[in-house]
């Protein structure tokens, strides 16, 4: 048995890798860019069994190991020193796979122009304050002293008959005449005097205020898309094919990682 036959494979050192225990599943504790997808399983069955299983053991897994086999401590470590290698590689790359695109189209601009103007003839608010007071003044006074004399007639007639026999209208017999002399007389004096105001005057302000403005926003955007000519649709569509028999996974990540857990000679 050679040398190369007797030395420890990648599967060795992790046994479990089919149940949960091989290095996907350790890297599934680190913000490794595949975290949200929970593949960590699968990747473990595709690089374990598939791809590198069989392979021997770096010269770096070798030191590490205390074992036959490697204790969780000992895989936390080996995918630390992985990630501090690969890490930014594979987080720019894997956001390459979600780029939108359109396949055929290589000349895409777009030019976006914003002018603010201010209108201050538009837009006001008018304002207006009234404190206005009317008055009127003056004096008007009636004739003073009034007096109202009432001078009555005083004279009265009284009239006497009598009824003779078996008669039924009444024969004059007498007539006196009753006469009061003199003069009765009602004197009002004093003044009415009545005072209103004659004079008619407004005082107070009136306020106008003008104030704010109007802003008018015009935008502008232009577009312009396509293709340019350089080249042609036929070869960006065979470029498509091309990108998409790259694999992140197969042409990037496993590789990146047998350069750390596997002698690169076989």
């Amino acid at each position: 048995m050679s040398q190369e036959q007797t030395k420890p494979r990648l599967n060795d050192v992790f046994p479990e890798w089919l149940t949960g225990g091989g290095i996907f599943s350790t890297l599934q504790e680190f913000p490794v860019p595949w975290q949200d997808e929970n593949i960590s399983l699968a990747l473990d069955m595709e690089y374990h069994g598939n791809v590198s299983g069989e392979k021997i053991i770096s010269p770096l897994v070798e030191k590490i190991r205390s074992g036959d086999v490697l204790t969780d401590a000992e895989k936390t470590l080996v995918a630390t020193s992985i990630l501090a290698v690969c890490g930014v590689n594979w987080g720019k790359q894997w956001e390459t796979m979600s780029f939108e695109y359109d396949p055929i189209e290589n000349y895409s601009m777009r030019e976006q122009m914003t002018n603010d103007r201010t209108v201050d003839e538009y837009g006001k608010t008018r304002t207006r304050t009234d404190n206005l007071q009317h008055t009127k003044t003056g004096t008007e006074q009636d004739a003073p002293n009034l007096t109202d004399t009432t001078t009555p007639d005083l004279t009265s007639t009284d009239e006497n008959s009598v009824y003779g026999f078996n008669s039924s209208a009444p024969v004059p017999s007498d007539e006196q005449t009753k006469r009061a002399t003199g003069t009765n007389t009602n004197t009002r004096t004093g003044t009415d005097t009545r005072t209103y105001n004659t004079t008619d005057a407004d005082t107070g302000t009136q306020t106008d205020n003008d104030g704010g403005s109007d802003t008018r926003t015009r935008n502008y955007t232009l577009t312009r898309s396509g293709n340019i000519g350089v080249t042609t649709s036929q070869q960006m569509i065979e470029s498509e094919r091309a990108l998409w028999v790259w694999n992140f996974f197969r042409n990037v990540v496993f590789p990146d990682i047998d350069r750390v857990l596997t002698i690169q000679i076989y």
